[in-house]
């Protein structure tokens, strides 16, 4: 049940852009892709208990992974698209955490995220070497932390909570060419304005080299802070790393 609702997103993006390529004048690409973030950040476990620093590398997420999937699609008409994004981790590992700024004798951590972004684009600037969109639309994430954390001479504390939101989007992204097969691109976004307890943003620097007329790879580093205020869970934390992905435009 934990994809169901960015499955949803994915499959009404999808069928929605196939109708759309049907008509002239539509691109429409798809974009499956690779991220490894690490993570830093802190968490109250439980809510109401002491604050314990995280700080998860990269090697501890892939080596500790139980599950992921990620992929983003897009119609463009002209000025006008839309485009989907969906994303899935899931991990478990025992990583070197402090509770209160006192290391810990032993600690585990199950944690996953879920996020799922529906947006339509106006491109408000174009030139031969370079553009800008604007974007609005909404994003569903969930978070799910599970965190047992035992101190010398203490009982241990465990935490068991997450939480789920859609809440309203907007973004900006742009593009340069630089060179005959290469673009350099930045996306920003935030989702938060609607209020409630869960508040994401991201940013994203890549670059593109062009295979063909059809495909191009790209890489680049992804940053992403979930913030969740809350009667069963508050933490704050960032995810980074590499990011690499495969483009298809048809």
């Amino acid at each position: 049940m934990k994809f169901l609702p960015a499955a949803v997103a994915a499959v009404a993006l999808a069928a929605a852009s196939g109708a759309a390529h049907a008509e002239e004048g539509w691109d429409f690409s798809v974009s499956p892709y690779l991220w490894a973030p690490g993570i830093v950040g802190d968490s109250q476990v439980p809510p109401d208990g002491p604050t314990a620093d995280i700080d998860i590398s990269i090697k501890d997420v892939l080596s500790h992974l139980t599950g992921a999937f990620m992929g983003t699609a897009e119609a463009r008409h002209g000025r006008f698209g839309v485009l989907g994004d969906v994303g899935y981790v899931k991990f478990t590992l025992k990583p070197g955490v402090k509770l209160g700024g006192t290391p810990v004798i032993d600690s585990k951590i199950a944690a996953s995220t879920t996020e799922a972004t529906l947006a339509g684009f106006a491109r408000v600037y174009e030139h031969e070497r370079g553009s800008i969109d604007l974007l609005a639309g909404a994003r569903y994430s969930k978070f799910g932390l599970k965190a047992g954390i035992s101190r010398p001479g203490q009982p241990g504390i465990t935490s068991d909570n997450e939480t789920d939101s859609w809440q309203p989007m907007v973004g900006v992204r742009g593009k340069v060419r630089s060179g005959e097969n290469w673009t350099l691109a930045a996306y920003v976004d935030y989702a938060g304005l609607g209020g409630g307890n869960l508040k994401t943003w991201q940013a994203l620097a890549t670059a593109d080299y062009r295979l063909n007329d059809a495909s191009s790879l790209y890489g680049g580093v992804r940053v992403y802070n979930l913030e969740v205020t809350g009667r069963k869970l508050d933490s704050d934390l960032t995810l980074a790393g590499p990011v690499f992905g495969y483009r298809y435009a048809f």
